[in-house]
């Protein structure tokens, strides 16, 4: 379509901004890059397990639409300020093994894609954001909604000390016990969280022995 994309060097995404020459604000448009590790799925890929079934196929059409839109000639008649277009990577919380790594070689600071953009500086200027996301339910075709969650992720390592288990179990110290004390004490807190702060909090074990 023309357009100059801003790349950043180490990691995946892409911006580019369309100026109307008259002044107003900066908005700006996300197209969401992610999939999810789904292997059960029909479309899957047979190697990673990973698959576009939570819309973001369908953000990347939209971002497409929005650009193709708006180079038909007259479609920035009437406007003002600027338009940012964002295909923005690592939305879904995902590999944070790989992730940690990114962050240990400096590559990455945050886990999630539009965090470290922002980081970055790619969105200083932006007077307002949204994108477009699949919905479900009947008769629910499309709405605008005000806001969203955000996510904050924390990596807790357990470490213990190995112990014959029938010669002098009580030498060890078993990590397990201790990531399901923390995994009970986390789950404990649900209850306590108000619908209306729209809380989700989720404790997982990444991996063990």
């Amino acid at each position: 379509l023309g357009y100059v994309l801003d790349k950043p060097d180490d990691i995946t995404g892409f911006c580019t901004e369309i100026d109307t020459g008259r002044e107003g604000p900066k908005v700006l448009i996300f197209g969401e890059l992610d999939s999810i590790i789904c292997r059960e799925h029909p479309l899957s890929d047979k190697e990673t397990g990973a698959v576009h079934s939570c819309g973001h196929c369908c953000q990347t059409a939209a971002l497409l639409g929005i650009a193709a839109a708006l180079k038909t000639p007259g479609a920035l008649d009437g406007l003002s300020g600027s338009i940012m277009l964002c295909a923005v990577p690592a939305e879904e919380l995902l590999e944070t093994e790989f992730r940690d790594e990114l962050i240990k070689k400096g590559v990455i600071k945050y886990y999630g894609g539009k965090v470290e953009y922002l980081r970055r500086g790619y969105f200083d200027d932006v007077d307002i954001a949204f994108m477009v996301h699949t919905s479900g339910g009947a008769g629910k075709r499309f709405s605008v909604n005000k806001g969203s969650v955000g996510c904050i992720a924390k990596n807790i390592i357990y470490k213990g000390t190995a112990a014959h288990a029938g010669g002098s179990p009580w030498d060890g110290r078993n990590a397990v016990y201790a990531a399901t004390q923390g995994l009970s004490a986390a789950n404990a807190m649900r209850e306590t969280f108000k619908e209306a702060d729209r809380i989700r909090f989720h404790p997982i074990i990444t991996s063990g022995g």
